[in-house]
């Protein structure tokens, strides 16, 4: 009995040294990951204004630049509160904005013949738009045109402003990917702030053509983009910011008529 007991301890220590030489990993490595965030938020970010209930008031203009060699999209949302407490009556909307000019229409240089502004949701389930103008465009209307590669020999197609269900530039522009961009004059012509994006128009009316065409009979008095946009078209705030660009717009805040006085508190979150 005594050498059966021997052996069994002998048969564990062998066990032992065995289960001591497996190895725990075949090898390590090591990294470090150095974050760079592409998405910078520039602006007054905070800000008092004084608006009386009822009215619609703009805040202070935020950018949102993307320093990412792709888009990104992010969500604007908006929270109204009073002593801490969330309170409704108070609506909020992102609004941007392009400058319309007539142009030569050889060299594309602006003739300020006639000028508009035009204000835009730049994220919302609809595009919701607005024009200022201190010349009489009436017969005028508010156009997207969808450029083609070649724009001047295959002339772009025209969406309504009250047509468009989509985001701009739709998916299928040209202007999305332009090669050569608007750019510092690599096309000749422009020198716009986004090298990428959609165009606004404003034409008369009678020069539309039914199926996506203009007529061009009047096109030294049309009011041509002197920037190109970008709208995201959905209902969740979430916006697309461009590669290696930015978007710009001002909140405004739309108060209810029953809105009763006091201080609120209106908190963006960008994410």
């Amino acid at each position: 009995m005594k050498r059966k007991f021997v052996i069994g301890i002998l048969g564990l220590l062998c066990l032992t040294v065995i289960a001591a030489g497996v190895l725990e990993y075949y090898g390590v490595f090591q990294t470090t990951i150095n974050v760079v965030q592409p998405i910078t938020i520039e602006g007054d970010l905070t800000d008092t204004i004084y608006c009386e209930s009822g009215d619609s008031c703009f805040g202070q203009e935020i950018t949102i630049s993307n320093s990412a060699d792709e888009e990104r999209i992010v969500t604007l949302n908006t929270t109204a509160y009073e002593n801490g407490s969330v309170v409704e009556g108070i609506e909020t909307s992102y609004i941007g904005q392009v400058d319309l000019t007539t142009k030569d229409v050889i060299n594309w240089t602006p003739t300020h013949e006639l000028d508009a502004t035009v204000y835009f949701a730049v994220v919302n389930g609809e595009f919701i738009y607005n024009i200022e103008t201190e010349d009489d465009l009436t017969g005028y209307v508010l156009i997207y045109a969808k450029d083609h590669e070649d724009r001047f020999g295959n002339p772009a197609e025209f969406i309504r402003a009250d047509e468009i269900a989509s985001d701009l530039p739709d998916e299928n522009d040209w202007n999305r990917i332009a090669d050569p961009n608007y750019c510092n004059y690599n096309n000749t012509f422009d020198d716009y702030e986004h090298c990428y994006g959609a165009k606004l128009w404003l034409v008369p009316v009678s020069d539309l053509v039914p199926g996506g065409e203009i007529s061009w009979e009047n096109w030294e008095s049309y009011l041509w983009e002197t920037d190109l946009i970008w709208y995201s078209h959905n209902e969740n705030n979430e916006l697309t910011i461009p590669a290696n660009s930015f978007i710009r717009f001002n909140p405004l805040y739309s108060l209810d008529p029953l809105l009763e006085s006091g201080e609120y508190t209106l908190n963006t979150t960008i994410n």
